[in-house]
């Protein structure tokens, strides 16, 4: 008598999907997202909730030295402030700043972020000028501006 090996081979790769033992690849996208509100009036900018992590397997289990800047409109940079370091995996870190300056861009980095496994959203003030839109990247050659332009010395 003999066995069809098909239905066979297909049980044991269900079995051992279900099991745990199937390996997933590493690097899988992450998501570096800001929830939260951005604030501007007629002389300041205030930015308050957290940055959030997620969505893939990453390659490490934190993000060191993430930083939030804010830049003009022709790349200066107006402030900067380490947020600390975020964990990979739904990691959460809780975010407050403000300025007198009101940025024409605000950009999340950190040095572990800019590879093609990590989707970063920066932030670009509105016409109307009170309100910014995020776009979603993965290098900062994507970027409208370029980070090695600072003109200031960054605060914290």
């Amino acid at each position: 008598m003999e066995i069809p090996t098909t239905p066979l081979i297909f049980t044991l790769f269900i079995l051992v999907v279900l099991s745990g033992c199937a390996t997933l690849p590493q690097g899988e996208g992450i998501d570096v997202v800001f929830i939260g509100d951005i604030n501007v009036s007629e002389s300041s900018f205030h930015m308050d909730r957290h940055l959030s992590s997620g969505g893939g397997i990453p390659d490490r289990k934190e993000f060191r030295n993430v930083r939030i800047e804010l830049y003009s409109e022709n790349g200066e940079i107006l402030y900067s402030s380490e947020v600390g370091d975020l964990q990979a995996d739904q990691g959460r870190l809780n975010v407050s700043i403000i300025s007198d300056q009101i940025p024409e861009y605000i950009v999340i980095r950190s040095p572990e972020f800019w590879n093609e496994q990590v989707m970063v959203a920066y932030f670009q003030r509105s016409s109307d000028s009170r309100d910014y839109s995020g776009k979603d990247i993965y290098s900062k050659s994507e970027l409208p501006i370029s980070l090695a332009q600072r003109n200031r010395t960054a605060c914290h």
